[in-house]
Parts: C-alpha cells; structure tokens; sequence
C-alpha cells in the first residue's frame, strides 16, 4: 500500500483507529487530520472536570507527542478536507492549505457539530454551546463573573454543566422542552431519578418549556424569556439540544447516508469499498440485535 491510510476526523474515533491499526500489525503510512489544531483529546470531561478546574489541557489529551512520533502516525491538525478524488485504488484528498494527501484506503470520524438555536437573540454574546475544547474556553472564562446560569436542554451535557454550576454555588435553571429530562437515552424512572437529584442540589427543572426569545443589554445575554411571558435571569445561557453528523466529506464522495449521518454496515464499512465510518457521524444496525438502524453518541461508538 503507497498512500496507507488517511483518517478524517482527529477525535477518539479518529485516534483510536490510528492506534488500533499499530497494535495489529498495521505497518503502513497513516495520516490522522483534523481541523482543529490541537492533538486528539477527550471530550467528555469538558462539562465536567475542565469546566470545574479540576483538569487542564495538557491531561485531557489522550497520548503525547512522542506516541505520535514513535508509532509514525502524521498528524495533519487546524486544516479541513475540502476535496478528494477518489478512484477504485485509492485517491487523494485536498485540506483547506492546499496540501495533497494521498491514500489507498480511508477512515472517516468526523464527529459531530452543536444543533443551534435558531430565535431571536441568539446571537448575543454569552449564548453558548459545548462541543469542543473552544467552546469550553468560551464558557470557562465567562465562569467566574457569572452568577446565573441557563441551560437549555436536560440531557447529558446540559444536566453535567447544570451540576459543575451548582457545585460552583451559581443560580441554575434548566429548561426542558420535553416531559422529562434526557427522554431520547433513558426510562421515565430513570429521569425522574435525576430530576430529582439535581433539585436537591439547588437546581430549578422547567419541562415543557417554551422558549421565545433571548433578551440582552444590545451585545450580551440577560435573560431567557419564555412564551408564557416570564424571563429567567441569566448572565451564561448554554445550550445543549443535541448534536449534528458532520458529513461534508461525506457528500463529497458520495456516500450513502440516513437520517442526516453516514450509513455503515456492521463492519464499519460504508457504500463505498474504500472507506470505513465510525463515531457520532455514523447509523449502524443496532448492536443489540434488535432491528433498525442507531447513532451511539457515546464514546463506547
């Protein structure tokens, strides 16, 4: 194999495959890229131990330089696929710099991108979301001068950030558009159960909440105001209602895609020979055996 193996997307999908590829023998070239310009690293505890203090930078990536270096894996990082040619053997793939990457087979991991909130004021400075490690610095240095915070959307990142504020002695509140909180992961006793831990520790649960607008002092957020005309104070709004398959390199190739993510058989493979697909990007049969197709936004994916 000339051009080895080129992986899109540099998060733990991204890296792991890099990693699993040596451990099995794998001796060939591997490029792991990804557009932003920090080495692959964890983003779970972004909501959690980061947001608090309690873990830099530095310790949330998952393997140091000389890993990268000692195991021959090039690292393409702060640089977007923006083309590729693609023939039965192999291709190529243009980044955003202009560079040339060769490669006979391919890995996409692309990850995903926050869903928005569109309505008005959402624009205002102080209206967040937590996906990567900016995102986290934008929340993180608005921290320590916040008194309030809003989360919208009770599922995992929301309830964990609604928790580290808590901790922090901040005023939260919690607006859930559904009945109860995290409905798409878990069983009614099991959102009860959180429901109820996290009004223990001071926080206010709103579900079926109507949001209208975001209100504003003309740059930054103030308040969060609802349809039935009350506004919740608010001096960080961090909104977490879910996320988005990247597939723009997808698209690119042509490849078969459902429900707005890339489609892979139980192998990884997708509908194109050349290139396996795994992580939040990806729809697999269920693993369980049930019927139907999944996304596992999970790291486990």
């Amino acid at each position: 194999m000339s051009g080895g193996i080129l992986i899109i997307g540099a998060g733990q999908s991204g890296m792991q495959i890099a990693d699993t590829l040596r451990e099995e023998g794998f001796d060939g070239a591997i490029t792991l890229v990804g557009d932003e310009s920090i080495p692959p690293y964890q983003r779970p505890p972004l909501s959690k131990a980061y947001l608090y203090g309690d873990a830099d930078e530095e310790s949330l990536q998952f393997r140091n330089e000389k890993f990268y270096a000692d195991n021959r894996i090039e690292l393409v990082l702060g640089d977007a696929i923006v083309g590729v040619e693609l023939g039965k053997d192999g291709g190529a793939a243009t980044t955003a710099s202009g560079r040339q990457l060769k490669f006979d087979r391919m890995a996409l991991a692309p990850g995903s991108v926050p869903r928005k909130l569109d309505i008005p004021g959402s624009n205002l400075d102080g209206v967040l979301y937590m996906r990567s490690i900016a995102d986290a610095r934008a929340l993180k240095s608005r921290w320590s001068d916040a008194e309030s915070v809003v989360v919208i959307g009770g599922g995992f990142i929301g309830l964990e950030v609604a928790a580290v504020a808590r901790k922090a002695g901040k005023k939260v509140t919690v607006l859930e558009g559904a009945d109860r909180m995290m409905a798409r992961a878990v069983c009614p006793i099991t959102s009860e159960f959180f429901k109820a831990a996290h009004e223990r520790r001071g926080a206010e649960i709103v579900l079926n909440a109507r949001i209208d607008h975001f209100e504003g002092d003309g740059t930054r957020v103030t308040g969060v105001a609802l349809q039935d005309g009350s506004v919740i104070a608010a001096d960080i709004v961090m909104v977490g209602i879910g996320v988005l398959a990247r597939t723009e390199v997808a698209n690119l190739l042509g490849l078969e895609l459902a429900n707005g993510a890339i489609l892979v058989d139980e192998f990884a493979q997708t509908s194109n020979p050349l290139i396996v697909a795994a992580g939040d990007a990806v729809m697999l049969p269920n693993p369980t055996g049930a019927e139907g197709l999944v996304r596992l936004e999970s790291v486990q994916n």
